[in-house]
């Protein structure tokens, strides 16, 4: 059973709105010295309260507090913005509303794209595992791995599909052209999140064997189309990602041509082959992209386009025995 906990910040660049306006702006403040030992102590404080058999929801509050204060604080501090996504997470165990989890969720995403635009990788040094560049690369991925990309696909992704779903505007989806890459020097993790909405909408359908309805455009694409603008050199493997998610889409548009959308109009004609095509002609535009050269992604370029093909060739031969010629 949820806990409610009255939150006591405001959710600052949120899309939800929120009754705690102000006459007057807060004035800003100072980021603390020791972040590192603030941050560190807030972690234990935090996973303390959570983890808890019976949580206090006044020590609960306390932490949402203290996080807030930190990231407002110290936007640009990577210490604190490696540590404040996953305890927003834990504090969702206790919310009370879907609003509470997008604020959340929102105040996640937040330090986790503030960390990677702060973050650089220290450059490689051949030939010297023992060089301080390297053992400095090594302890980035690794705090990356173990406390932001949990993060990411298990609870911000989710609450930004959500968000597109319900067909709200969210920040991460309004990347204007010409912006830079939000996961910065480290671009390649943008493909992390790529494949988090893969995962994600493989599962919903997998676990709905009913559905009231079924969708066109899958969630996730948005977000996807904003970064495969904005992070160029990952653009081939992104754009392999929104193939993927529109064949899902068709794949399960097929197995329910009845099923109305989520407006309540009926489905299009041929609808699940349309949304097949897409994918298609994002297929297309993976195997165009000069910067689509790895083995891998032509290897999965190839796999998913012989899957369209069966799908297509299935579709067609199921409209051919639905209108026989005449």
């Amino acid at each position: 059973m949820r806990q409610t906990l009255r939150w006591l910040a405001l959710c600052v660049g949120l899309c939800v709105p929120t009754a705690l306006a102000q006459d007057t702006p807060a004035a800003s403040p100072t980021c603390p010295r020791f972040t590192y030992e603030l941050i560190e102590a807030l972690s234990l404080k935090a996973f303390t309260a959570i983890d808890a058999e019976t949580p206090d929801p006044e020590t609960l509050q306390q932490v949402y507090a203290e996080a807030t204060d930190l990231q407002t604080a110290c936007p640009s501090e990577t210490d604190v913005n490696l540590r404040l996504p996953a305890i927003f997470w834990g504090l969702s165990k206790f919310s009370s509303s879907d609003q509470e989890d997008v604020m959340l969720a929102s105040q996640a995403y937040r330090s986790y794209q503030a960390y990677f635009e702060n973050k650089r990788l220290a450059e490689p040094v051949e030939d010297d595992p023992s060089h301080i560049a390297n053992l400095l690369r090594a302890q980035t991925v690794e705090d990356i791995e173990a406390n932001l990309l949990p993060v990411m696909q298990s609870f911000i992704a989710p609450s930004l599909i959500q968000l597109e779903h319900a067909g709200f505007e969210h920040p991460a989806y309004t990347l204007p052209d010409g912006v830079a890459c939000p996961y910065g020097a480290l671009e390649v993790y943008s493909t992390f999140e790529g494949g988090a909405y893969v995962a994600l909408l493989l599962d919903v359908l997998q676990s709905n064997a009913d559905p009231a309805y079924v969708f066109l455009t899958p969630p996730g694409t948005n977000r996807l189309s904003a970064l495969r603008k904005a992070c160029p050199e990952q653009s081939g493997d992104l754009t392999l990602s929104m193939a993927q998610l529109y064949f899902l889409t068709a794949t399960y548009t097929s197995f329910y041509p009845d099923k109305p959308l989520k407006n309540g109009e009926p489905q299009p004609g041929n609808a699940a082959r349309s949304i097949a095509e897409t994918a298609l002609t994002l297929l297309d535009e993976v195997d165009a992209n000069p910067a689509a050269t790895s083995e891998d992604l032509a290897n999965a370029s190839t796999a998913l386009r012989a899957d369209l093909g069966a799908l297509m060739a299935k579709l067609d031969d199921e409209a051919a025995f639905s209108n026989p010629a005449e």
